[in-house]
């Protein structure tokens, strides 16, 4: 990762104190709906990710935050899995791109652009699930496992292994019970389609039944807060043990040297700014909520925060701090109870101004009781820093912490282009520049996120700092390029949307075989079947579907309730994690351990 810093050396406004150590919890810096965040928990094979506040594509990575506007999208090769809270997951095919449209507390918005995903409810969830394609939306209304495939030739297929999914259109709504397919095709404004039983189990069905049965063992989800999600790693690379002082706490199986926020890298996220990105497979819930302490005879532990009280996401729980002069730049991690001074959020975003300090001459030795441990703290010279090369790190006396400069606020370091990259390695994937369709059929429209360009925000920090660097950065949001629609007959069988079949006047029919059930295959055009209808009218309805087609995509804002790979020490990490995947979830963080938490996400 390559990070430059516009500070370090500067002179700023010091306001304030610091913030000590607290006996008692303190309140999240900001418990409202912020932006969502959900996670990159499985990288195999090439995946990639396309910002939506940047015209930029990245190597995917294990813990990858994801947001509003991000595209994630797999290689022939490559599969994904995406978690967006305890409950909810989306796991993309190979050769497959899919969209987080909206992510906010209590609803989740996804489009397909292209290939097949599966979306998996593996828990009970009061979570709205909205997933759209080009010609129809589809919302799950039970626990279970939905199979969405969007092919190139313009027909869909929507599968229901475990549950029940309403599946809505601009003519009428249907049922689509489990054990059933309904197969789609023709103009997005006015689909047709017939139901069919369910296509045949593929290895990508049993890939994501074995995830779900994973999941659903996990024991460590049981041991935090329900707002806390990524845990289900912690099960294979630690232990849970009891503490005096803390109570059911988490330890990793890592060597005695080592320490957190110390394997991986910062990059820099719309609106949360510098976000820490770990290369340990179970680095996203121990990095994003809660606490860390040393505890003598187990080493470190990492405490979730109260199993009852609501938990906030965020960017990460550290202090940050310069010394020397501004020849060093340091981290520490947040012990329970220790104060976040958070550098994200409204008053933050977009780097307008600059709305932080440095605290001159603040004890941190004193102040953090994790700086008193040995290998704790991680400290890069201001030039490393400002280039991001973590492979050397600095030695920090007790002098230097005694004497260093506390961060408070907003972070003093402008990013560049190397920022929103999540892997150093190079991206993978097909020609396409942008997403593959541009109009989706919605049943909510997702509201549309007022992001800052990240150029602007790069200049405001850069400007703040006093510094006239040129911009390197890219600008504008991703682009979808035109999708093409197949235009379908309304002879031969098929029905539209609307239509009552005429064998059944109930809303949903059984069909008959059809004359085309290999996914990927055309429909035929010869078949005298009448399994192909319309969806019934819903005359009188208070709630009147929308269609977008003819409107540019809108992109929802996030919230965060829940929203590497570069090194080859992160590689051997990933492979030794599972045979089969690399596993690896948004608010704010409370000052009580709990830590972060969603809204949702």
């Amino acid at each position: 990762m390559r990070i430059t810093a516009y500070v370090l050396g500067l002179t700023l406004v010091l306001t304030g104190i610091p913030a000590f150590p607290q006996s008692q919890p303190q309140p999240a810096p900001n418990q409202t709906p912020q932006r969502g965040v959900a996670r990159l928990s499985i990288v195999t094979g090439d995946v990639w990710v396309q910002r939506g506040d940047a015209d930029t594509r990245s190597a995917g990575a294990i813990n990858a935050p994801l947001m509003a506007g991000d595209v994630v999208g797999t290689a022939p090769n490559g599969r994904a899995e995406i978690q967006f809270d305890a409950a909810n997951f989306a796991r993309l095919n190979s050769d497959s791109e899919l969209r987080m449209a909206e992510l906010v507390p209590g609803r989740y918005q996804l489009q397909v652009g292209r290939g097949t995903i599966m979306f998996s409810q593996v828990r009970e969830s009061r979570v709205q699930i909205e997933i759209d394609t080009p010609q129809v939306a589809i919302k799950p209304t039970k626990q279970g496992a939905y199979r969405i495939s969007v092919f190139d030739d313009g027909h869909a297929e929507i599968t229901v292994r475990v549950g029940q999914a309403e599946i809505y259109t601009p003519s009428g709504t249907e049922t689509l019970d489990p054990g059933k397919t309904m197969m789609l095709r023709g103009k997005s404004s006015d689909p047709e389609y017939q139901m069919e039983n369910a296509i045949e189990q593929d290895d990508f069905d049993h890939w994501n039944a074995g995830r779900d049965q994973q999941l659903t063992r996990s024991l460590s989800q049981r041991r935090v807060s329900p707002d806390v999600y990524g845990t289900q790693d912690l099960d294979t690379n630690g232990r849970w043990v009891n503490s005096p002082d803390y109570g059911t706490v988490w330890t990793p199986n890592e060597p005695p040297d080592w320490a957190p926020y110390r394997d991986g890298q910062w990059v820099w996220e719309d609106y949360y700014g510098w976000t820490w990105v770990s290369y340990e497979p179970w680095g996203w819930a121990p990095y994003h909520y809660g606490r860390w302490f040393f505890s003598p005879g187990i080493g470190w532990c990492w405490y979730p925060g109260p199993v009852f009280v609501p938990a906030y996401w965020s960017p990460a729980l550290v202090a940050f701090f310069g010394f020397g002069g501004g020849f060093g730049f340091g981290w520490v991690p947040l012990g329970p109870f220790e104060v976040v001074h958070p550098w994200w959020g409204p008053g933050f975003y977009g780097g307008v101004g600059f709305h932080g300090a440095l605290i001159a001459n603040v004890n941190i030795y004193n102040a953090y009781r994790n700086a008193r441990v040995t290998g704790a703290v991680t400290a890069v010279s201001a030039h490393d820093f400002a280039n991001g090369r973590f492979t050397s790190t600095m030695r920090v006396s007790a002098a230097d912490l005694r004497s260093a400069s506390l961060v408070r606020g907003q972070v003093p370091v402008a990013p560049t282009a190397a920022s929103l990259r999540f892997s150093s390695r190079a991206v993978n994937s097909p020609a396409r520049t942008s997403f593959s369709n541009t109009h989706f059929f919605s049943h909510n429209q997702p509201a549309a996120v007022n992001r800052v360009p990240f150029a602007q925000q790069q200049r405001n920090l850069s400007q703040a700092s006093g510094r006239s660097s040129a911009m390197n950065g890219s600008t504008g949001a991703a682009r979808p390029a035109n999708g093409t629609a197949a235009a379908g007959s309304s002879s031969d069988g098929w029905r539209r949307f609307g239509e009552s079949s005429p064998s059944s006047g109930s809303r949903t029919a059984a069909a008959p075989q059809s004359s085309w059930r290999t996914p990927g295959d055309r429909p035929s055009t010869a078949s005298g079947s009448s399994s192909w209808q319309r969806f019934p009218s819903e005359s009188g309805s208070s709630t009147a579907t929308r269609y977008s087609g003819q409107r540019s995509l809108q992109i929802a804002p996030p919230i965060v309730h829940e929203r590497s790979s570069s090194s080859a020490s992160s590689s051997t990490k990933s492979s030794s994690a599972s045979s089969s995947h690399v596993s690896s979830g948004s608010s704010h963080s409370s000052g009580g351990g709990g830590g972060g938490g969603h809204g949702h996400r």
